[in-house]
Parts: structure tokens; sequence; C-alpha cells
């Protein structure tokens, strides 16, 4: 089962894209899309939200274990 911080990563993967187009896509910097990958910080449900939507996901995709 994937977490959130291996969901992330796999789905930014997937689409070829560097943490850096992700935080700017979902305006947030590559440090803290590096944490979330890490599982140093939890996305907040507002970032959980833009993720989803700049990944073509659900939240609950993301959250759910």
């Amino acid at each position: 089962m994937l977490n959130i911080s291996d969901k992330i990563s796999t789905l930014r993967k997937e689409r070829k894209w560097s943490q850096t187009e992700l935080a700017k896509q979902i305006d947030a910097s590559r440090e803290i899309i590096g944490k979330y990958e890490r599982g140093e910080n939890l996305p907040s449900i507002e970032m959980a939200l833009k993720m989803a939507k700049a990944f073509g996901v659900t939240v609950d995709y993301l959250v759910d274990p």
C-alpha cells in the first residue's frame, strides 16, 4: 500500500515532472514538495486539493492508505 508521500512521488514521476514543476503548478516551494515526498511534512487539505487537481486524481486517492 502506498502512503501519501509515495503517491505524490509516484504521480509526479509518472508525469515526468520535477519537484520544481509540481511546486509551480500548485503555488508551493520545491522544498515543501521534497518534505511531502520524504514524509517529513503532511500537506494541508488545501495543498492536497491542489495536488489532486494537478494530478487529475481525487483527494481521497491521495489520502487513503
